[in-house]
């Protein structure tokens, strides 16, 4: 992780809780999606039920994107995470997000178990 990234530590926490928050909430959508879709079978409504599944699968196959999305929503209110989440964009440059916010996320769980 680099130097950039770790001058802004509290506003990354913010950031990722942000991100996980988010995929939390889309995985409890899907997931009641995907019960939705098993009453309607039950209840014979199979297209329907097909078309519930579906929609539910789609929009948790998003969660990488929507979860990310959601978390520059809400940090554009605040200056401070704005510049952090420009930070972390330019640390993107030539890797994945995912490896990335790994990365951040580990460095912010051992800073906090340091802590401790």
């Amino acid at each position: 992780m680099n130097d950039e990234l770790k001058q802004y530590a509290e506003e990354l926490e913010r950031i990722v809780a942000a991100i996980h928050r988010a995929t939390a909430s889309i995985a409890v959508v899907s997931f009641a999606g995907y019960g939705t879709a098993v009453w309607l079978l039950f209840s014979g409504r199979l297209w329907l039920a097909l078309g519930v599944a579906t929609v539910s699968y789609l929009f948790f196959r998003l969660y990488p994107p929507l979860s990310l999305h959601w978390a520059r929503w809400r940090s554009a209110e605040e200056p401070r995470q704005r510049v952090a989440l420009e930070a972390l964009e330019r640390a993107w440059n030539g890797r994945s997000q995912r490896e990335v916010l790994l990365e951040v996320d580990a460095w912010l769980r051992g800073r906090d178990s340091k802590l401790d």
